[in-house]
């Protein structure tokens, strides 16, 4: 189950958005690089424009449109070393950090009571006494 903070997570630093085209409009919005394709006699696209944000897309193809220009998009994935942190195969980037914070945290405070328990002399007494009872009782 993804979150909407790994939606965030995903589109912020693993998604791009490539928008194919054979000429570019007058004015390109701002966060647009351009890539250009090879040449040749089969080639549909000459310019790859790459965008970082779904923002920078939707005013690209706004321009697109209003060129009446011709183009495609895809939305790709980066090949990164954080993506097998930020974006777990089927898992959840968020579920993940709260249940690592929860065993950290439960581990700590078995950790604290163990230290309470066997510093009180009294308590550590009556547990040894119990045992002794319990053992002698059974045999």
């Amino acid at each position: 189950m993804l979150t909407a903070f790994d939606h965030w997570l995903r589109e912020r630093f693993l998604l791009r958005t490539h928008i194919y085209t054979m000429r570019l409009p007058e004015k390109l919005p701002r966060g647009i690089k351009i890539n250009h394709l090879p040449e040749n006699a089969s080639a549909q696209y000459r310019y790859r424009l790459v965008a970082r944000t779904s923002k920078v897309t939707d005013r690209m193809v706004e321009r697109l449109n209003e060129s009446g220009l011709l183009f495609k998009t895809q939305v790709v994935e980066r090949k990164t070393l954080l993506r097998k942190i930020i974006a777990p195969k089927g898992q959840s980037f968020l579920l993940n950090v709260f249940w690592l914070i929860s065993f950290i945290g439960l581990s700590f405070g078995a950790v604290k009571l163990f230290k309470v328990v066997t510093s009180n002399e009294v308590l550590m007494d009556n547990l040894r006494e119990s045992f002794d009872i319990f053992t002698e009782s059974g045999s």
